[in-house]
């Protein structure tokens, strides 16, 4: 059943299945986060608990104890976003403040490309060619 529902929302929302995934994955660890820090039980925990600030508290600790890296740590973001978007078109009151107040993507540093020395282009063109069979 879990496996059929699966599908069907990934086939619905053209996402791919490693989206589904990473979006359980946080709904999973949220709100035990969130839990854990009011506690209380998961069962517990409310819309009114789901605070920005508890956010920008799940993201560093995605981060710093868990060693997320920026790009899951944005996909964590993604997933919450997401569920409040939802949220607001059945709850009219609470997408203000959530909008206003939900931390910023991070960008990670880019890596500068790798180039090759000129000895090491003229020692890999000096190889010689392999035979055609």
């Amino acid at each position: 059943m879990q496996a059929c529902i699966r599908l069907l929302s990934v086939e619905q929302r053209n996402a791919s299945i490693h989206t589904v995934r990473s979006y359980r994955d946080t709904w999973r660890l949220f709100p035990r986060f969130v839990a854990q820090r009011a506690k209380k039980t998961v069962a517990m925990i409310t819309l009114v608990d789901l605070t920005a600030s508890e956010v920008a508290a799940f993201l560093r600790h995605a981060e710093q104890e868990r060693g997320c890296t920026i790009g899951s740590r944005n996909c964590r973001l993604a997933a919450i976003r997401s569920f409040f978007n939802f949220v607001a078109t059945k709850d009219t009151a609470s997408p203000s403040a959530w909008k206003s107040s939900t931390s910023p993507s991070k960008r990670a540093p880019a890596s500068e490309p790798c180039y090759l020395d000129p000895v090491e282009v003229t020692a890999i063109l000096a190889q010689p060619r392999p035979l055609d069979l």
